[in-house]
């Protein structure tokens, strides 16, 4: 007996599925007993105090690339920027945070940062992900990423 070809699911189809169950099942399985308010990354809205931002090595070569590409892109000393805001997070898709206009992203949980800087009284928002180095990001999504802790001191 032979089978009609409208019932078959193409193997990719099904490969692309299960990697999408596991990553959810990982997002699901995230231990949020130790999550606050306070813990959970928000868009950074009102940035007019500039708080002392403690980061480790790995986020550290981050805000630097971002610092060096925002002092370049204005014309200012590095000294000249602070950094509002640095933080490891996981982006609900390939866009990292920064979707443009007619673009399409996968739909992949993509682990990388976001640092906002502050410089000549305006706020700079840097975004990185997977393998990409921060890049400035002048529309954010609205939409928040998800915690991420790699670990580091």
């Amino acid at each position: 007996m032979r089978m009609s070809n409208r019932f078959k699911i193409p193997a990719v189809t099904m490969v692309a599925a299960s990697f999408m169950a596991v990553g959810f099942a990982c997002a699901a399985d995230q231990d949020t007993r130790e999550l606050t308010l306070e813990s959970v990354p928000s868009v950074a809205s009102d940035l007019s105090s500039t708080p002392t931002v403690s980061v480790g090595t790995g986020m550290q070569r981050l805000v630097d690339v971002a610092t060096k590409s925002l002092a370049t892109k204005l014309g200012i000393e590095e000294a000249d920027i602070t950094v509002a805001q640095a933080e490891y997070v996981t982006w609900r898709d390939s866009s990292i945070g920064c979707p443009q206009p007619d673009m399409q992203y996968m739909q992949v949980l993509t682990n990388g940062s976001r640092i906002v800087l502050k410089a000549d009284g305006r706020v700079f928002r840097y975004h990185s992900g997977g393998n990409r180095a921060p890049a400035y990001c002048s529309k954010p999504s609205p939409q928040n990423p998800l915690p991420y802790a790699p670990g580091e001191a």
